[in-house]
């Protein structure tokens, strides 16, 4: 089956993407959203996987398939989530950082007192560490999405694929706890070392 195929990490025949996307996300039949009706933001990674990705004869094009993909599985970009119901409230509370920061504080503790320890002597706190390491909540998305090789397209195509087509509308955020999963980070480094360190040996 295709959710059998995703598991074992081999992503959607193309010639399927657009379609199966499309009746997922529900392109076609959902209400103009705020991130469509402002513009919003398109994480320049994924439109490049997008575009190599995409049969170029189907109807639906890949920048509705784009929006609709950020607006469910990465909420931290969508004005539209801030509204929406279920477990996206948690972002009008706490940002995305934040969140991460919590979770990262329960599956990998020790990552969180490096970076307390480096805040503390600089006025500052783990949530804002990690944003400017990302470089904002869109740079912490272009991160996630990002492949220098043919490999990795087709890994993180995968990925996308397993989260649309499963709606596992949280499983991007563990997949940055497991990438933090293996840090080690030096408790006596300064800000701009402890920043360089996840930006190179996580992110």
């Amino acid at each position: 089956s295709l959710r059998a195929r995703l598991r074992v990490g081999q992503p959607l025949p193309r010639s399927l993407r657009s379609r199966l996307w499309a009746e997922q996300l529900q392109v076609g039949r959902r209400v103009q959203s705020a991130l469509e009706e402002d513009g919003g933001d398109l994480v320049p990674a994924l439109e490049q996987l997008l575009q190599a990705s995409c049969s170029s004869g189907e109807h639906v094009s890949w920048v509705p398939l784009a929006r609709a993909f950020s607006e469910r599985h990465l909420p931290w970009i969508s004005a539209a989530s801030r509204s929406s119901p279920g477990w996206r409230a948690a972002f009008e509370a706490a940002n995305v950082f934040s969140l991460l920061v919590q979770l990262l504080r329960y599956h990998c503790p020790a990552v969180v007192v490096a970076m307390e320890v480096v805040a503390s002597s600089v006025d500052a706190d783990c949530p804002a560490i990690l944003d400017v390491a990302c470089g904002g909540p869109v740079g912490l998305a272009q991160r996630l999405l990002s492949a220098n090789t043919l490999t990795e397209r087709e890994c993180i195509l995968a990925l996308c694929d397993r989260l649309v087509l499963e709606a596992q509308e949280m499983l991007l955020l563990f997949v940055v706890v497991v990438l933090f999963s293996g840090a080690r980070l030096e408790l006596d480094g300064t800000l701009e070392q402890l920043v360089e360190n996840i930006r190179v040996g996580v992110l």
